[in-house]
């Protein structure tokens, strides 16, 4: 049980190290200090989040800001997910029977439900704000 608890940890450092590397992967950003991540382009995210202006500042609206925060923490909570999720199933696994570890387990997985749902209905009602205030339809 040790060993495989060392190794879900080693797992989750790894998945934590690459997200960035897998949230950036389709965006054209530079970052102004040498450091550009995508293929070119612009230099700019789409949807008004970052962009260059003429004295070399980060500019863009507030909204389109928020929005990739908010993209950002989408893309982090779907990866503790998975891991909640493959975390509880080992537990139940391994229950072997016990039902105060099979208990333990089933908690998990609900909990790590009910996170997603959380997580999933804020990103709904933020987009359903955004529709509301621009005037358009769903």
């Amino acid at each position: 049980m040790k060993k495989t608890k060392k190794m879900l940890l080693l797992a989750y450092v790894g998945a934590m190290i690459l997200l960035p590397k897998i949230a950036l992967a389709g965006l054209d950003v530079d970052w102004g200090f040498g450091i550009s991540v995508g293929s070119g382009g612009n230099g700019g995210m789409n949807g008004g989040g970052l962009s260059n202006n003429s004295y070399g500042l980060p500019g863009g609206s507030v909204f389109g800001i928020v929005e990739g925060i908010l993209y950002w923490l989408l893309g982090i909570l779907s990866v503790v997910a998975v891991i909640g999720f493959i975390i509880s199933g080992i537990m139940y696994l391994t229950a072997a029977g016990d039902e105060t570890q099979a208990g333990k387990a089933k908690k998990a997985m609900m909990y790590s439900i009910i996170g997603v749902i959380v997580g999933l209905s804020g990103f709904v009602i933020f987009k359903a704000a955004q529709y509301m205030l621009s005037g358009e339809s769903f």
